[in-house]
């Protein structure tokens, strides 16, 4: 959904820029919105990943309740001004060869 809602932000700034050009705030919101959509889809990709790999019996469901807290905090708190995303979240799962941060 976050996904979604940032999408249609972009697409509502970027018309308004091109009418007014050289919006500072509007542009600096864009490229922000853009990086937030850029962290959403890596984490839905490894969340995608774990799945299938959870239907493959290729990973425990207890390795997936440790990191259950922290995937639920980034989802609600990522749009925070003081969030600080824990960059090793997928680490002891034993990703690697799908990692594309």
């Amino acid at each position: 959904m976050q996904i979604d809602q940032f999408e249609s932000e972009v697409e509502s700034l970027s018309v308004q820029t091109r009418k007014k050009k050289g919006d500072k705030d509007k542009q600096d919101r864009i490229e922000g919105l853009k990086r937030l959509l850029e962290r959403h889809r890596f984490h839905v990709r490894m969340l995608e990943t774990i799945l299938r790999m959870l239907d493959n019996d290729s990973i425990l469901v207890e390795s997936i309740r440790k990191i259950k807290d922290d995937v639920e905090y980034y989802v609600d708190s990522s749009q925070d001004p003081d969030f600080e995303e824990n960059e090793f979240l997928y680490d002891d799962l034993d990703l690697e060869d799908i990692r594309n941060p």
